[in-house]
């Protein structure tokens, strides 16, 4: 039997559960789970880290029109690499203060229409306090525009960033690579080219909704040991 997830109730850098009027879809590497998040303007993907980073890559490569907030010291993301179009745009932030930066200066932005992707958003929050800013400033957020987390996972395969913020989130999907099957855990068809995606709260679907994301990468950079944003972005033709 597969493992049951626990439900849960200008500036750019270039590189309630109410349906939003945010029409456009998100490539997600699946159809019915594009269908299932439709409308919907708070959403988040978690999960250990290493697949929920390449997930977000894959969601970068695939998607346009979208702006990243990416907390992290170093590593990950490298905006550098993002060449294939110039409506995909990324601020990095290093602390918990920069972050609360960024997001009020989303927060003045006239712009609405594009999705807002924010990666690791608890890294720097050391206290309920700072987690509770956080999930503040994305509720304010997600009233006027798409926004999706991309976030870390507890130990006991929750979301981090606590209850107030699970609460607070439209949709919850958490990401695996492997699933227990039998009591074995072994890769699923395709390898680690396939994600698995579990609703773990969702206002008009079953929890433990399952769903397999098929995600193309790029051949000529398929390096699964360091992910980059070059192992997804096809090669354009002359």
């Amino acid at each position: 039997m597969d493992r049951a997830v626990e439900p849960m109730s200008g500036w750019w850098v270039a590189a309630s559960q109410q349906p939003h009027h945010h029409t456009a879809k998100l490539r997600l590497g699946s159809a019915p789970l594009e269908e299932a998040l439709q409308g919907f303007s708070f959403i988040e993907f978690y999960g250990e880290w290493s697949t929920v980073l390449d997930y977000l890559h894959y969601t970068l490569s695939a998607n346009t029109n979208t702006r990243l907030i990416y907390v992290q010291l170093f590593g990950g993301i490298n905006p550098y690499t993002l060449t294939h179009t110039d409506t995909n745009l990324i601020v990095r932030c290093f602390d918990h203060n920069t972050l609360l930066e960024a997001f009020n200066r989303v927060n003045q932005d006239s712009q609405t229409e594009y999705t807002l992707l924010v990666a690791n958003p608890y890294l720097h929050a050391e206290t309920p306090r700072q987690q509770t800013e956080i999930t503040a400033h994305l509720r304010s957020l997600a009233q006027k525009r798409r926004v999706v987390t991309f976030n870390q996972e507890t130990k006991t395969h929750t979301p981090k960033g606590g209850y107030f913020h699970a609460s607070s989130v439209h949709i919850l999907i958490h990401l695996e690579t492997q699933r227990q099957r039998g009591g074995k855990v072994g890769v699923g068809v395709g390898g680690r080219d396939t994600v698995y995606a579990t609703l773990t709260k969702h206002p008009a679907q079953p929890n433990n909704k399952h769903y397999t994301l098929h995600l193309d990468k790029n051949p000529q950079y398929n390096n699964p040991k360091t992910p980059t944003l070059l192992n997804w972005l096809q090669p354009t033709q002359a």
